[in-house]
């Protein structure tokens, strides 16, 4: 009887090893998982803070590979992104406000070229027409038959580049 006993304190004894075990594996798999969901954050954190640096991100993008591992979202997202990125980076909200600045007159030169007057001559008027009328003002409305006139359209995404509502921009 006191072997039966003895027997049952083991059992038992091996019992509570076993529960303490699986709890132990579960806590340190969720450590572990724990400890990768941190390392993804500070990657993606360090990618992000890069790319808003208008600089390339090379290392970031691979600090942010190298954490994804694996991971079927992640890493197919990661995939994603050029590979400019990590070479050249991506332009700021600043750099693309100047860029479109840049680009606004000439624009508005070949909006304002008449209709079957490509050629030079055609240009040449166009630079007479940007430089002699005042572009629209993006609040005025536009009339009817003018509203979606290359003028209006260049207004309006102008006002919304320059507010940095770069999406409102290409509508």
């Amino acid at each position: 009887e006191d072997l039966k006993q003895k027997a049952a304190t083991l059992a038992a004894l091996t019992e509570k090893l076993n529960q303490l075990d699986l709890a132990l594996n579960k806590s340190q798999t969720s450590q572990q998982g724990s400890v990768k969901a941190h390392r993804l954050s500070a990657a993606a954190l360090a990618l992000a803070e890069q790319l808003a640096t208008g600089e390339p991100a090379g290392t970031e993008l691979k600090a942010l590979q190298i954490a994804a591992g694996r991971d079927g979202v992640i890493a197919t997202a990661v995939k994603t992104i050029p590979a400019s990125v990590a070479n050249s980076g991506v332009a700021t909200v600043s750099t693309l406000q100047a860029r479109f600045e840049d680009l606004y007159a000439t624009t508005r030169q070949a909006a304002l070229v008449p209709l079957g007057r490509p050629g030079l001559e055609g240009q040449l008027a166009g630079m007479v027409f940007a430089t002699l009328k005042y572009p629209p003002h993006p609040d005025d409305p536009a009339p009817d038959d003018d509203k979606d006139s290359a003028e209006f359209v260049l207004a309006r995404a102008r006002k919304h580049v320059q507010l940095g509502e770069l999406e409102r921009a290409m509508e």
